[in-house]
């Protein structure tokens, strides 16, 4: 008959206070290698330990500042349980230049990030990369699959301390995928450098894998998922593999949602203040889309000191939608003034992106000194066709029938950087590089205006940054300090090919300065505030000068933009616990030419927009993320922000200014029979930009969920998932935008029908394998707002 086999306990200091966070290692002897279990004591310093069998054990407590600690005892059918009392540990003495090795506690902290200990906690044993994300301080993974760092899905991953493309495009695919038995520790970096990204990231998620690995064979993961809104099931598949010292890996996933999945329907009211003269608009719409990504990672380890690895990633969108429009423009007693309606379809409308990445890295005989030279060739395209036709026209303002649109753009960016790392002395580090980007943008469009005239652009955009950046960072007893500077020389230049406009080009010389300081306070709390800047360039859709024309007005990009500096200071606090813990984030930014839409009133009642550098913005930010583990099997959640904007062109003098909150909650409860349920909730409220405001009806705005989860098999390699999304709530979204500071008054409305559905996925873990592609820091552009790059 199976029993259950438990130890427990208490750790007190010499006051009797209880030692938290003391990392506890049991062994069944005559082993005192390999722990059988380890945990961590709760905030009173207790703790308590299932086992996996009867036999005599041997405890090692170990915590920071203190003499590690070790006790015997013995389990048997008769005495299944053993309470060791109260441990009261001592303080650890230093001994000058004697090195004393000790096993360090589960969690983590350094000036700039958080870290879990992944290969000291057992449950790695058995268990993928997105489950052990959820023991992660900040971390948390949606039913879904989605993750979050401090509730925002908005945030870069790296792996071994170097950007990965293939994570940071299908993490929600990938980890589901990557035993967790590969991993060493997971980082939460809240605070980078200029060493992490020169264009300023706020925060990334840092997988450690562990090295020098022995190669057993060849392993992977097969997956289906299936959701009642898309109706087709969605496969992913992870292979990796090694050759000598050559190690390999690749992946590949698809997503299709047909046309009945998602449709929408708008209508549109708008009264013109001057004219007094009033429109109505009703769309219907529905579409359909098919998406996949594929990769493939490559690494060759040509001994200790040199190694060379390469990434090759892609991914391709396709759509194709159809919309049914009625507009009718009256004047102030209801007269129809003219009114028509319109079909548009669109052939499928593509997108593809392609990254390539190969790095050298060098170390050095010196501990902590590597040389790091990397080329990046990143590249996209897409290319849309559509017809629009007129019928039932009375009195149209224009005197075309429909439209003809065929366009296309491209992008290409090739990247060359070199990093070097030294450490200086003791607690000194500092990191220098350069880099040299050169990004062509080129688009091309044809639009035919039925019996009236054809208008073709072709349109070229050519930046080239040559920047240099370095990173100090000092560690000093509790104070850390770090300051980094970035320095840009940028040259854009702009082509016409078919004469319609006179080429141009400028340029642009930016420094981009960050600094913080953090204190840690003790072993539980610790303070940070730093400063950041960062630039983001305008981009293709934003640079366009192509004219797009309607009934109703006019479009167009503007050559003319320059890049948008942005400033921003930050402040954290956090605490941990064994049961409670929080974070807290306070920010303030601005920046003062913001690259804002231009929107005119033309003759007739026609709206022309653009864009310029002409915005003024402000931002006040405040987030708060809380966990509570009363046990081992209990955990809830909480993440709320709240964000206070304001906008403004001082040119029009225009202004806007409001609070947007959203909280999001999650908790899971651990059943018996290996079950797992979550129950999750958000809601989120409404939003203002310079020109609209955009919030949910009724209940639109709180969505919920509910998930059981269960794994099968021996070793757990068949996880099996079922969530069942919003079942309380609404099945149609509905949606409200008005517009403010145009001279008209305009109220919108928008319905979708997805809001609802019951998903279930399915993965299998095959093979055995005990290695991972190693990887040398890539390089990440973050700098183009715009649609120019993926």
């Amino acid at each position: 008959m199976a029993q259950s086999f438990s130890v427990k306990g208490v750790a007190v200091d010499s006051t009797a206070t209880g030692e938290s966070f003391a990392t506890i290692r049991i062994y069944q002897l005559p082993d005192t290698v390999k722990p059988v279990a380890t945990a961590v004591t709760k905030e009173d310093g207790s703790f308590s330990k299932s086992l996996p069998r009867a036999g005599k054990y041997r405890l090692l407590l170990t915590s920071v500042g203190r003499a590690p600690l070790s006790r015997t005892f013995e389990l048997t059918a008769k005495r299944p349980a053993a309470d060791l009392g109260t441990l009261t540990v001592t303080t650890g003495t230093e001994l000058g230049e004697v090195v004393v090795t000790a096993q360090k506690p589960l969690i983590s902290r350094e000036i700039d990030r958080i870290g879990y200990d992944v290969a000291a906690d057992p449950d790695a044993k058995t268990s993928q990369l997105d489950e052990m994300l959820k023991k992660v301080p900040l971390v948390s993974v949606d039913p879904d699959g989605t993750i979050k760092v401090k509730g925002s899905s908005s945030f870069l991953i790296y792996k071994n301390g170097r950007k990965n493309n293939s994570f940071s495009n299908n993490a929600k695919d990938i980890f589901k995928s990557i035993p967790a038995s590969m991993i060493k520790k997971i980082e939460v970096i809240t605070d980078p450098g200029a060493r992490e990204d020169a264009e300023g990231v706020s925060t990334i998620l840092n997988i450690v894998t562990e090295e020098n690995l022995v190669i057993k064979g060849v392993m992977g993961s097969a997956g289906l998922s299936y959701s009642t809104s898309q109706n087709i099931p969605s496969p992913n598949i992870w292979v990796m593999s090694q050759i000598d010292k050559v190690t390999f890996s690749m992946y590949g996933n698809f997503r299709n949602t047909p046309s009945r999945a998602r449709r929408g329907y708008h209508t549109t009211e708008r009264t013109f203040e001057e004219s007094d003269n009033h429109s109505s608009e009703e769309t219907y719409q529905r579409g359909s889309n098919t998406s996949g990504s594929v990769g493939f990672e490559f690494s060759y380890e040509m001994d200790t000191l040199n190694l060379f690895t390469a990434e090759f990633s892609g991914f391709f969108h396709s759509s194709k939608s159809r919309s049914d429009y009625y507009f009718t423009m009256m004047d102030a007693m209801d007269n129809t003034i003219y009114s028509y309606r319109s079909r548009n379809m669109t052939d499928p409308s593509r997108y593809h992106w392609l990254d390539g990445t190969v790095n050298y890295q060098h170390l050095t005989r010196r501990k902590g000194e590597k040389f790091i030279l990397t080329y990046m060739v990143s590249g996209n395209g897409n290319s849309s066709k559509s017809t629009n036709r007129y019928y039932d026209m009375v009195d149209m303002p224009v005197s075309y029938t429909g439209t003809n649109i065929d366009n296309s753009a491209t992008f290409l960016e090739h990247t060359v950087q070199a990093d070097w790392t030294r450490p200086l002395w003791k607690g000194h580090t500092v990191d220098v590089g350069a880099k040299y980007i050169y990004r062509d943008n080129h688009s091309r469009s044809d639009q035919e205006y039925i019996d009236l005239n054809q208008v073709k652009t072709d349109f070229s955009h050519v930046t080239q940054v040559a920047a240099a950046f370095v990173d100090y960072r000092v560690n000093i007893g509790k104070i850390g300090l770090r300051a980094g500077l970035r320095y840009e020389y940028s040259r854009l230049a702009a082509k016409y090919k078919l004469g319609d406009n006179e080429d141009f080009h400028s340029s642009l010389r930016d420094l981009v300065p960050n600094a913080g300081i953090s204190y840690n306070i003790n072993d539980r709390n610790s303070m940070r505030l730093s400063y950041s800047a960062s630039i983001r360039r305008p981009g293709i859709n934003y640079l366009n000068p192509t004219l797009n024309t309607t009934p109703q007005g006019q479009s167009q990009g503007n050559p003319d933009l320059t890049s948008t500096r942005n400033h921003s200071v930050n402040f954290n606090y956090s605490f941990f616990s064994s049961k409670f813990s929080m974070d807290f984030n306070a920010g303030y930014g601005f920046s003062d030419n913001a690259i804002i839409q231009i929107q005119e009133l033309l003759p007739g009642d026609r709206l022309s927009s653009t864009y310029a550098n002409a915005g003024k913005n402000k931002s006040l930010y405040g987030g708060l993320w809380m966990q509570y583990q009363p046990g081992s099997k209990t955990r809830l959640m909480i993440n709320t922000s709240i964000r206070y904007n304001k906008e403004e062109n001082p040119s029009l003098n225009l202004g806007v200014s409001g609070w947007s909150p959203d909280i999001f909650m999650r908790f899971n409860q651990q059943l018996p029979w290996d079950l797992s349920v979550g129950v999750y909730a958000s809601y989120w409220g409404r939003s203002k930009s310079l020109y609209s405001v955009f919030k949910p009806i009724g209940s639109s705005g709180l969505y919920h969920g509910i998930d059981l989860s269960r794994s099968f098999l021996n070793e757990k390699r068949l996880n099996v998932r079922l969530s069942v999304e919003n079942p309380f709530g609404t099945s149609h979204s509905k949606h409200c935008s008005y517009m403010i500071n145009v001279p008209y008054t305009s109220r919108s409305y928008s319905e979708y029908t997805d809001n609802r559905g019951v998903r279930i996925a399915v993965s299998y873990r095959f093979g055995n394998l005990n290695a991972q592609v190693k990887k040398v820091r890539s390089v990440k552009n973050d700098d183009v707002v715009g649609g120019a790059s993926h």
